[in-house]
């Protein structure tokens, strides 16, 4: 999608979304707490088990305006990160299933999904279509900083902060920077976890953002509907506050 001249707020030149996947414990018990202390928000991709195991607290926190997104194929994936035994109908009703869930929890359907690997394709083969159907914006694996200047809302470029260390956010900082770009960083675990980052890196890297005025830090679908033109951004809360 080109754009005629992507408009940061004043005073900004690159961006950043801070992601997380699987609705972990420590997101809710380690992360959240950072990022409400430096003014931060997140984007947290939520698979239907760990909605479901605390439903209120997630309610909670998207009341707080963090962005609630869908994740409902997370965990199902085989060893080539295909669902080899899922017809593209079984892919259709589970993405529906996700979004039926949301608006029962939040009041509204999220506009954003992830796919739980590199591998979108089932056992009929490639299911993406079925999720552009449905999710306007859309989280891929692939690795990279996505321009201002173009990008494609349901090709959404990231980085994998999977044991990241200090060294590394850095340079992805640096390399969104150079590319006038936005960096879309997936957190697993923080503080725990066979993938997961320090707590202590995390907490440093939030607060870096937020004494950097040069970068604009907000949920994802905030920054892509704006991207795509809407002045307003995204309200993450939606109908929660209504």
């Amino acid at each position: 999608m080109e754009l005629s001249g992507a408009i940061l707020p004043e005073g900004s030149s690159y961006a950043v979304s801070l992601a997380y996947d699987g609705a972990r414990p420590d997101h809710l018990e380690t992360v959240v707490p950072v990022l409400e202390r430096y003014g931060l928000k997140g984007s947290f991709f939520l698979p239907e088990s760990g909605l479901l195991a605390q439903p209120e607290a997630w309610r909670a926190l998207a009341h707080a305006d963090h962005e609630m997104a869908c994740h409902p194929l997370f965990g199902f994936v085989g060893p080539d990160g295909g669902l080899g035994r899922w017809t593209l109908e079984m892919v259709r009703q589970e993405l529906e299933a996700a979004q039926t869930l949301h608006r029962e929890i939040f009041g509204r359907v999220s506009p954003l999904f992830a796919y739980p690997s590199e591998n979108p394709t089932c056992a009929e083969g490639d299911y993406r279509p079925h999720a552009e159907a449905l999710f306007p914006f859309v989280r891929t694996f692939e690795q990279g900083i996505n321009p201002l200047s173009e990008f494609h809302p349901q090709r959404l470029r990231c980085r994998m902060a999977y044991d990241a260390d200090e060294e590394t956010l850095a340079a992805w900082l640096e390399e969104a920077e150079a590319a006038h770009g936005w960096l879309i960083l997936v957190f697993e675990g923080v503080g725990s976890g066979e993938r997961g980052v320090d707590a202590r890196l995390h907490e440093a890297f939030c607060e870096r953002l937020s004494e950097t005025p040069e970068i604009w830090t907000q949920p994802v679908t905030q920054i892509a509907a704006a991207l795509r033109g809407d002045p307003s951004g995204y309200d993450p809360a939606g109908s929660i506050h209504s």
